[in-house]
């Protein structure tokens, strides 16, 4: 399953590389205490430019999930958005 997300992740960089301002990446891939794993994808993009994500990226991630489970379900791929820590670098004048 791993490799599927990594190849979609790589898709939507190529399609999409005008809505990013870094890199995509795999930030995780977690278990919780209850024993669910989930994987995390980071997406840098810029501000109000999550269409993509929200839309395309997310039903063609869900469409290949399903090939390998078709249990999978849309409410099992979320999208949220958090603003990233930046270490300031201070100018020198």
């Amino acid at each position: 399953m791993t490799a599927r997300v990594n190849q979609h992740l790589t898709s939507a960089v190529e399609q999409f590389p005008g809505i990013l301002r870094a890199p995509a990446e795999v930030e995780a891939v977690e278990t919780t205490s209850s024993g669910r794993t989930y994987m995390r994808l980071k997406f840098r993009i810029w501000p109000g430019r999550g269409g993509p994500i929200e839309t395309v990226f997310k039903q063609e991630l869900l469409q290949a999930l399903k090939a390998i489970d078709p249990t999978y379900q849309d409410w099992m791929i979320s999208v949220s958005y958090e603003v990233e820590a930046q270490v300031r670098q201070r100018s020198l004048r």
